[in-house]
């Protein structure tokens, strides 16, 4: 039993080492007591070749009461299926210090070296570009109640 708790320790120790966890982004939000849905994109800039997270919070509302009843000679009946309103609470467009496009390959500088986080391509259906991401680098995000924290993971 002391060998496999010393075993398992070992080794998220060195998964804790390997992985760097960078905030990008840590901001309040407006609160509410709507469904969230929150989303973070890697976006390159072609021209300056700079990094970016795209982070957007949308707020589902469900209407409780969706309108008139329907009626027809043999009554009224209500209608039954509530609808969905999406708002976009918080969008906003954050630059990733050390994220830069080289040669079409997306690059991040870490203390130890570089990372190859995706490359640059053009997607085979509708011909615009698209980022293909090679699962070394990982946006999160975060959001309890008010507060959004975006973060990225290098693995």
């Amino acid at each position: 039993m002391k060998k496999f708790i010393l075993l398992s320790l070992l080794l998220t120790s060195f998964t804790a080492v390997a992985a760097e966890v960078i905030t990008i982004l840590d901001t309040r939000i407006q609160p509410s007591y709507e469904m969230h849905t929150t989303s973070s994109k890697f976006y390159v800039d072609t021209k300056s070749g700079l990094g970016y997270a795209k982070v957007s919070v949308d707020e589902i509302q469900r209407e409780v009461f969706p309108g008139p009843s329907r009626c027809d000679e043999f009554g009224c009946y209500p209608d039954r299926q509530p609808t969905q309103i999406t708002r976009r609470v918080f969008s906003e467009q954050v630059m990733i210090a050390n994220l830069r496009l080289e040669n079409k390959e997306m690059i991040y500088t870490t203390e130890n070296g570089e990372v190859n986080c995706g490359r640059l391509g053009t997607s085979r259906i509708f011909k615009i570009p698209t980022i293909y991401l090679s699962g070394k680098c990982v946006l999160r995000e975060t959001l309890n109640y008010d507060r959004l924290r975006v973060t990225l993971t290098i693995k």
